[in-house]
């Protein structure tokens, strides 16, 4: 009785699956691989989503692998996770995993697309006694889609816009500045954003010019459909400037035209370096003058009290009080009438050289920058700081003044633009600024 009943036993387990079979039919497969585009015609580099969707029914599986897509010259990017769902085709029920990517051409023409492969591992019950005992066992199995047709039609060449590059999509563009209120010499953060699908790599960030600032190469920076560039500029001179809009050009093609976008101007207010350092002198004599009326004050009221004790002593007092700010007095106006010396410079030499010494670029440059601001201030009759540049035409020989021009923008570089000089570069600036400095050239003169 027992071998009867496990032969009974193995044709139960065994006929749900072969009767499912037979109802399904030949339409009802138990795996089905799938390759589906969302546009069929597009434009070179515009992205296209592909879909590859495995289907399941009444079956398991394991070590279910990622899709490969056959192609020539197509760009296609990595697939996602495999989103599972129901589905219901040709009236049979399937469990579907779907994986997403997309894929784009760089020129028109017509490309074919796949087919797409995928390999897995599919499992059913064991054969023989283990069946008896809910084992299974698996085999590989491959399977394969229809390829499809990709066209990809060429831009129109009639209608671009003026610095069409072959952006294809819809994008913005805006521009932010900061500080917009600033002195001349001092810097300013120009920030310009491009927002839209494929912003990232259908655009590059191009320098603002501006009449009347010096620019630096921007700095770029891209996230998921945005494009961010920052770009250092310096006014050089005062009053009402602005920075001109921003316009980038592109097609359209869900409109299938060609469209732009505009950011627009943005006003600036710059005053004059030297109005600025002249507030700042003016502020100082003031403060001066106040400091030495508070001291006549207190000094008077000190006479006065004593007076009444010490009369000898207050003439005594007043005489060397007398004597004391008249030496004062010819003391600064010998300073206001003698030109600066060479201290001021040595100091910020010696500053160049200790930054050199540690390797601080940042302070090299500084202290190389604060020595040809004085210099470059005396040359022209302005204060130290009230002087942004360039070196004065003339002041120094030929090859001199081109390298100490250099020298100026390489600051300029180094403090607003993160350049990082290498130690043999520096090395050499420090030479120039030390020849410079010597008593055989030019400087000496001023």
């Amino acid at each position: 009785m027992r071998f009867p009943l496990l032969s009974l036993c193995l044709m139960a387990l065994m006929s749900p699956a072969a009767a499912g079979a037979e109802e399904a039919g030949p339409a009802a497969e138990p795996l089905r691989l799938e390759l589906k585009l969302a546009r069929a015609r597009v434009y070179p580099r515009m992205p296209v989503p592909v879909t590859v969707r495995l289907m399941v029914r009444d079956a398991q599986l394991r070590g279910i692998g990622y899709p490969r897509l056959s192609h020539r010259t197509l760009q296609v990017g990595e697939f996602s996770l495999p989103a599972k769902r129901e589905l219901v085709l040709e009236g049979a029920t399937y469990t579907a995993y779907d994986f997403t990517t997309v894929v784009s051409a760089r020129q028109s023409g017509s490309y074919r697309l796949g087919p797409a492969e995928l390999e897995a591992e599919l499992l059913s019950p064991a054969s023989g006694a283990a069946a008896f005992f809910g084992a299974t066992e698996s085999k590989p199995v491959a399977l394969k889609s229809q390829p499809l047709a990709l066209t990809v039609l060429p831009v129109p060449m009639q209608g671009r816009p003026d610095g069409f590059t072959g952006a294809v999509g819809r994008f913005t563009v805006s521009v932010s500045a900061r500080p917009r209120e600033v002195s001349a010499g001092d810097p300013i953060t120009v920030r310009t954003v491009i927002r839209g699908e494929g912003a990232e790599r259908e655009f590059s960030c191009r320098p603002i010019e501006a009449r009347g600032f010096r620019g630096y190469p921007p700095v770029q920076e891209k996230g998921a459909g945005e494009l961010v560039c920052e770009q250092l500029m310096v006014p050089e001179t005062g009053g009402a400037v602005e920075i001109p809009p921003v316009r980038i050009s592109f097609f359209n093609p869900s409109a299938g035209r060609f469209g732009t976008a505009q950011s627009e101007a943005l006003a600036l207010k710059v005053r004059p370096a030297a109005a600025a350092a002249a507030a700042l002198s003016d502020g100082s004599d003031r403060s001066d003058r106040s400091d030495r009326s508070d001291r006549s004050d207190r000094s008077d009221k000190s006479d006065k009290s004593d007076k009444s004790d010490r009369t000898g002593a207050f003439w005594l007092a007043l005489s060397a009080l007398a004597a004391l700010a008249a030496a004062v007095l010819l003391c600064r106006r010998l300073r206001r009438q003698t030109p600066p010396s060479g201290d001021g410079r040595q100091g910020w030499l010696a500053a160049a050289r200790s930054a050199h010494a540690s390797g601080d670029a940042s302070a090299f440059y500084s202290a190389a920058f604060r020595l040809l601001q004085r210099v470059g201030g005396e040359r022209q009759g302005l204060p130290a700081a009230g002087w942004t540049g360039p070196l004065p035409e003339g002041a120094f020989g030929r090859e001199q003044q081109e390298s100490l021009a250099a020298l100026l923008a390489r600051c300029d570089r180094v403090r607003y633009g993160g350049e990082i000089p290498q130690p043999e570069q520096m090395a050499a600036d420090l030479l120039l600024l030390e020849q410079a400095e010597g008593p055989s050239t030019a400087w000496e003169n001023i």
